[in-house]
């Protein structure tokens, strides 16, 4: 594999963490919503 080549695979790699660390922060952010609308429906009951 060529330098270029390897510079190109990390560079998509790191794109592709990205990608997952955004779609993570956006996972966090609706499970912490859900929870509190679980929490807002067990005040109710």
């Amino acid at each position: 594999m060529t330098v270029e080549e390897e510079v190109e695979r990390l560079k998509q790699r790191v794109h592709d963490h990205d990608k997952l660390l955004r779609e993570c922060e956006a996972l966090k952010s609706q499970v912490r919503r859900l929870g509190e609308r679980v929490a807002d429906l067990e005040r109710l009951h």
